[in-house]
């Protein structure tokens, strides 16, 4: 067996190293040694987490929460950005309405639902390269630094429902694969619904029904954030909706 975890690999087809030092590499799989939290998920009889139980593949989600919650009561001046970067999380992971500091999820596989509902962010969160195969919950979460989902991958529903973004919010190349909300409730005041301070969707794909807050509840403009959106046939469509009503726009060809 190596000595060393065989890390991860983004879509680009870059490496990257393990940054779990103290996990053992005890786990096998296509002729390369990996520690616990960067094993893939695999096919079942490959050797990967498919082939794990229940307990095994709850565990890495535990290990995870237990961590950003241990390291969230630590005074502020001694608080270290945890480094889950090119994790693969099995099954779901609750972190809903807790509160995170300084995480790196860039790269991570979530094959369970990703429950972030209410939680709240204190510091760049970085989800860029992600992988969201199930569910992407992030409702009514609070980004108080950038939120980076550049490159990130959404195969299931991905909810940003009345979610705020304090600062930055990076959803560039961002794929969509099944419907995206962004939206407020229909019944809040316009000044709630300012989600979003500062934006980018350039290069974003959206293969299915994409809902944004009305024109004037948002600081970017939408016609600039809609025609930035690049979907990879005329079917998908972006829902602007305001309090009262809903229209939708094509994407341009």
């Amino acid at each position: 067996m190596a000595e060393m975890c065989a890390g991860w690999v983004n879509d680009a087809g870059d490496h990257h190293d393990c940054r779990f030092v103290y996990e053992s590499p005890d786990h096998a799989f296509h002729g390369k040694s990996y520690c616990r939290f960067h094993l893939p998920m695999g096919e079942a009889g490959e050797g990967g987490k498919a082939d794990w139980d229940d307990e095994q593949q709850a565990a890495i989600s535990d290990d995870i929460v237990s961590r950003i919650k241990a390291e969230a009561e630590k005074p502020e001046d001694v608080r270290e950005r945890l480094d889950f970067s090119g994790v693969v999380v099995p099954r779901r992971i609750n972190l809903g309405r807790e509160t995170v500091w300084k995480i790196d999820f860039s790269g991570a596989q979530f094959h369970g639902w990703a429950d972030f509902a209410a939680a709240r962010f204190h510091d760049r969160a970085y989800f860029d390269g992600a992988q969201f195969h199930v569910f992407a919950d992030f409702e009514e979460a609070q980004f108080l630094g950038d939120a980076d989902f550049r490159k990130a991958r959404f195969h299931g529903w991905a909810n940003f429902r009345k979610t705020w973004f304090h600062d930055w919010a990076f959803f560039r190349a961002a794929r969509f694969h099944e419907s995206a909300m962004f939206t407020g409730s229909s019944d809040i005041s316009q000044v709630e619904m300012r989600r979003f301070n500062k934006v980018r969707f350039d290069g974003a794909r959206f293969h299915d029904r994409a809902d944004f807050p009305t024109a004037n509840s948002m600081i970017a403009p939408i016609s600039k954030l809609v025609f930035l959106m690049k979907p990879p046939n005329s079917a998908g469509r972006a829902c602007i909706r305001a309090p009262n009503s809903a229209t939708s726009i094509a994407f341009p060809t």
